[in-house]
């Protein structure tokens, strides 16, 4: 049987304290300061499965662990251009996202096209490819910086390290 409570945006709660036994498990729901959780919230605990349901909107300061996240929403930060998924150390491992696209700043988005994938720099739409960061490549070991542009009918190759512009020639 669920164990449900209900904390409005009135209530000046500084300890909260819920106790449960159920099927010989017991446990506590604990809240130990009024600005954990503020708004209209719903909390309902599941002794049975061990899952809590938190509705309405809910403000939630510090960490939080979860082994996994059920959502029916958006998910939008508070401050722009100002949290990460993930991190250096710590790494998402697969990323599932439909076939719209993904934005990167106000510089450049990844969508996929039937097999395709499409890389977009916004503000010239030319393709980009630098290796300069990384060990040399699997042919000479060299890196290198170069940019694809495209014309009416031909294609050219700029070398962004010396300046070098060349025309791809294309034989129909």
């Amino acid at each position: 049987m669920p164990i449900d409570s209900k904390f409005g945006s009135d209530d000046e709660i500084v300890q909260q304290s819920i106790p449960y036994t159920a099927a010989g498990n017991t446990g506590e729901l604990q809240f130990n300061n009024a600005d954990l959780m503020s708004s209209d919230a719903k909390l309902v605990w599941d002794t049975g499965t061990s899952k809590l349901t938190v509705t309405g909107n809910v403000t939630a300061t510090g960490t939080t662990e979860l082994a996994a996240v059920a959502m029916k929403g958006h998910i939008i930060p508070d401050t722009d251009d100002t949290y990460d998924i993930g991190s250096a150390e710590y790494k998402i491992r697969d990323m599932y996202v439909s076939g719209a696209t993904i934005h990167m700043g106000d510089e450049a988005t990844i969508k996929s096209e039937g097999t395709a994938i499409i890389v977009h720099d916004l503000k010239t739409s030319d393709l980009h490819l630098d290796n300069t960061q990384h060990e040399g490549n699997e042919v000479d070991g060299s890196n290198g910086s170069w940019t694809f542009q495209e014309g009416d009918d031909n294609l050219f190759l700029l070398n962004n390290i010396t300046g070098k512009k060349y025309k791809i020639n294309l034989t129909e």
